[in-house]
Order: C-alpha cells, then structure tokens, then sequence
C-alpha cells in the first residue's frame, strides 16, 4: 500500500516523539528511570527541539509527529561514536519519511530500527513511540508488538506487557521467548494458573527449554507441592546442570519434605549459575551498541553470567575509550563492590565524584560502603550529601534510615523511612521500616497504627502482615500485645512463604498466648533449619528466645 492509500490509517500513528524522560539504564541502575540523571538534575521535555531537529512527511501525506533527536542534557552519557550513530539513523528515518509514495512496510521498518536504536541505549520513551509508528504501519510484524511488550517490562506495567505479548502471539503462536516472558510477566503479576499455561504451552514446544520447566517448578513451589516442584528443579538442572542456583531451590524443597541429608547435598552444591536463555530479539538490540556502550554491554553481560573477573576488565577497558567519563567508572565500581573489592571499589566511587561531584547515586553507594567497612561519619557524609544532591532519591532515604537504625539513632530513621514512603507510597520495604524505626524509638502504639494503615494500602504484603504479627506478639507494651491475633497473623505469612524468621515469629505468638510448649517446638524446628543453612548470624538469637520459652516467658524484642 503506497503513502497516499494509507492516510486513515496513519491518523493512529503516535503523536508526539520526545527524549522527555531520558530512561538511562546502565549497569545496576545508575541511570533512573523517572527521568532524574542521579546527579540532583532533572532532564526536561523539550517539545519545540523535537519538533524542530526533523523535517515532515511529505505534502499529502498524514503528517506523522517526527521522531527528534534532542540535545542530550549530560553528553557526556553518550561518546561521539554513539552520537554520530544515533543522528546518521535519524537522518536515514527522515530521508524515507520524505520519500513520495514510500509504503507502509518501508516506513514501519524505517521507524522500527529507529526504535530498536533508541532501545539499544535506554532512551524508551523516543523507542516506544517508533514501535508504535511501525507496528501501526505493519501490524503483521511480529517484532514491534515484542518490543512494546519489552518497553513495558521495564516501566512494571504488567498489565500493558500482557497485552503486547499476546499481540506478538498472535503473529507467531509458537515463539519460545515470548511464550516463557507472558509466563513469567503472569507470575510476578500473581496469576499463576494463567503462568502454568503458558508454561506448559513453552515445555509442549520446547522440552528442553529450562527456563520454562524452572516456571513450572515455582508454580509448584508456590503452591506447597514439594514432590513436583523437586521433579521439576531436577528436570533443568538435568537440561542444564551449570545453572547451580537451583540446588539452593532443591534444598529448601527437601528441608520441607524433612530429608535433611538430600537438603544438605544440595546446598553444599549451590552456587551462582544462571540459566541459560537466549532472546534473539534481545540480542539483535544488544548488538546495536558501539564504541564504550559496547564495553559496558559486555561488562553488564558477563555481570549476568557472574563472571566478574571478565567484567572488570571489559569495564576497564571501557574506560581507557574514555577517562574523563564517570559513566563506566560508577559500573566499575559497583562490580568491584559485587566481587568483594570493597577498597577498589571506594576509589572507583571516589574517582566517579571527581569527575561529577553531585552525583547522587556515586555519594549513595560510597556511603554504603564507607559504613559497611566501618567508617561511619564518613559514611553519614555521604549519604546526606547524596539526599542534598537528589532529595526525591528513594534509595538514599532508605539507605540513610537503615544506617541510621544500625547507629542507634532510630528517630532520625523515622524521618527517611517517611520521606521515602511520601516518595513512593507503595514501597514495602519503607513501610516497613518506618513501622520498625518508630518500635526502636519507643513509640509502639504509633507503630502499630503506622502497620495498620499500610496494610490497607497495600494488602497481602507478607513483610508487612510478618511485621504487625512481630510487634503483636512481642510489643515491650503489654497492654499492646495480642497473642492470639498475632498467632493467626504469622501462620499465614509462614504458610505463604516457609522462612526460618517466620517459623521463629510463630513461636513468639505462641509464646506470648501461654502455649510454650508449641513455641520451643517452632523454635527448635527453626534451629534445626538454621544448622542446615549455616545461618550463623540466626543462631545466636534463636537460642537465646529458645531458653527464655524453655523458662515460661515471652520474648519482648520484635526486631
């Protein structure tokens, strides 16, 4: 169909193109993906240059909004091999934009690989529109659906990703990576029986695809049925036995089943191997990448496959391309941190700051890693000056209030704990730690109302129904503690998700209704685990609540 014949259509297309929200992704987040470029400065929408960096469809076409190029507001992001690449496509776009009666299927794949270039370096927000100019133009194209579906992912919109991924299915029913992503986007979304379909669809294609049958084996898992999830588990480590990771899946599995002896071979042989999945699509974005975003590819890459070492020197390398660029050095420093580098890492960290010294994500982890290592007001630096650099930085505030708890000041925890839940009010883990922040300051019954509100925003959260069940139970405040409520409260989260701490908080219930017998039972049950698991940070706690359940009294520590 030629350029004049599709004019209806064409009024679909999407109408406006821009690098409002520059989504950055570079190794373990350094960019943000809401826009902030992690030194305390903001990138802005800019409509008029992305209007006026691009010319228009040719006279008598449905005028399509241009996909701009825009002023990079941090070059120093991109090196001039990435820019001259990304403006030469730009240009190659703008030539078939302008060509008389160019058909839908040159256009489509024209803003496709637009798309697919601005996808290759984090910039989504641009690459999202282009898919959709393609996909509109070519709706039978399999890849643009895909893509949606993938841009989606990264933004935690499952319910969009949903639908992009049945879109691509419908194009090709059979595709293996599409297939296992709908599956898992269904499992995170908490819909496991759709999951379990879909799975099955991706087993029935490929049997030997172990990311399917590890699906499947979680299904299971989820759902308490031992015996199939150990038959699954066995099946991918038999597909693929370097993925090691699932021995630790193998162990809990047969801790469950009390064949403590399997439990243990299979813990002994845990380690970090990841399975293997390719997504050829994925891959063909990968390879887009040159010049220093190609080392940093290679670096994230062989981070993935936890090969460290090989990481390092692809990421040094990616240095030498260009010394004075922060960028690769702040992913040098966290894979340092990673690999147990600590001291490299604080350099690297040190260097990052040099080079840009508001840069709020470089103070974040030099904090962490200052106060790790023991170097507490040197680490308290850092961690102001990375909420000064970037107040609405969440990390920052929960990393300061956990430090902040760590260092005995619980008040001041409170503040960060409240300003990182105002920032997002959805945040388990502040909600959390807010709850917790305000027990350790002594306001118990502020805590438990703190607890109450945030279980109605956010209903089902285990780490907030295991935190309620805790202060029930051992709330210093008698007149504040509910046995029986809190019994209920942590046999639910311990059937929803079997952990040591949780089988210790069910005893703590028990304990605080009169019924010791049942707690030192939990308690020695929890003990036995942590032999298994060599939790030696968990032992000496729980033998400590054990002797006081073995002399009739109640443990008064929720945390």
């Amino acid at each position: 169909m030629t350029t004049e014949n599709a004019a209806p259509k064409r009024t679909e297309l999407a109408v406006s193109v821009l690098l409002g929200s520059l989504c950055l992704v570079f190794i373990f987040g350094c960019g943000t993906p809401d826009g902030s470029s992690g030194d305390g400065s903001t990138v802005t929408e800019d409509k008029d240059a992305a209007t006026n960096s691009a010319g228009n469809c040719t006279p008598g076409q449905t005028e399509l909004m241009p996909t701009g190029l825009v002023d990079i507001p941090h070059p120093e992001i991109f090196d001039a091999e990435v820019r001259q690449q990304l403006q030469a496509k730009r240009a190659a776009l703008q030539v078939v934009c302008e060509t008389p009666g160019v058909s839908d299927e040159k256009l489509s794949e024209s803003y496709g690989e637009m798309g697919m270039l601005y996808n290759a370096y984090g910039l989504h927000t641009a690459a999202e529109a282009c898919y959709h100019n393609a996909r509109t133009l070519s709706p039978q194209t399999f890849r643009w659906p895909y893509y949606l579906a993938k841009i989606h992912a990264i933004r935690g919109e499952s319910d969009s990703v949903v639908l992009y991924f049945k879109q691509a299915l419908e194009i090709r029913p059979d595709d293996l990576p599409t297939l296992v992503d709908l599956a898992y986007t269904y499992l995170a979304a908490d819909r496991p029986e759709d999951a379990k379909q879909v799975f099955e669809r991706a087993v029935a294609k490929d049997p030997s695809c172990a990311y399917a049958v590890v699906g499947l084996g979680d299904i299971a898992l989820l759902r308490h049925e031992y015996e199939l999830a150990a038959r699954h588990f066995n099946s991918a480590l038999h597909i693929q036995p370097e993925a090691t990771l699932i021995h630790y899946k193998l162990a809990m599995i047969y801790r469950n089943l009390k064949k403590p002896d399997k439990a243990a071979q299979h813990l002994a042989k845990k380690g970090r191997g990841l399975i293997v999945f390719s997504r050829p699509l994925m891959v063909a974005i990968e390879m887009l990448r040159v010049g220093m975003q190609r080392r940093l590819q290679a670096g994230a890459a062989a981070v993935r496959a936890g090969q460290l070492t090989e990481a390092v020197a692809e990421l040094r390398k990616a240095i030498e391309t260009d010394p004075d660029n922060a960028m690769p050095r702040i992913s040098l420093a966290a894979t340092l941190a990673k690999a147990g580098k600590t001291d490299e890492a604080i350099a690297e960290f040190r260097e990052v700051i040099r080079l840009r010294p508001n840069f709020a994500r470089a103070h974040f982890w030099l904090g962490v890693l200052l106060a790790n290592k023991g170097e507490r007001e040197q680490g308290r630096d850092h961690f102001l000056k990375a909420i000064e650099c970037d107040p609405h930085m969440l990390v920052a505030h929960l990393g300061f209030a956990e430090f902040c708890l760590k260092t005995g000041n619980p008040e001041l925890a409170v503040t960060h704990y409240r300003s990182a839940v105002d920032i997002d009010p959805r945040n388990v883990a502040a909600r959390r730690g807010h709850a917790v922040a305000l027990t350790k300051a002594g306001k118990y019954r502020e805590a438990l109302e703190s607890l109450a509100n945030s279980r109605k925003i956010i209903p089902n959260a285990i780490p907030l129904d295991h935190a309620a069940a805790r202060l029930l139970a051992c709330c210093p405040d008698k007149e504040l503690r509910e046995g029986s409520k809190a019994l209920v409260l942590a046999q639910t989260v311990f059937n929803s998700h079997k952990s040591i701490e949780h089988a210790e908080t069910v005893a703590m219930a028990f304990a605080e209704g009169g019924n010791y017998a049942a707690a030192k039972n939990w308690q020695k049950q929890a003990i036995e685990v942590a032999k298994i698991q060599n939790r030696v940070d968990a032992l000496p706690r729980l033998m400590k609540h054990l002797a006081l359940y073995e002399e009739r009294k109640p443990c008064l520590s929720p945390w």
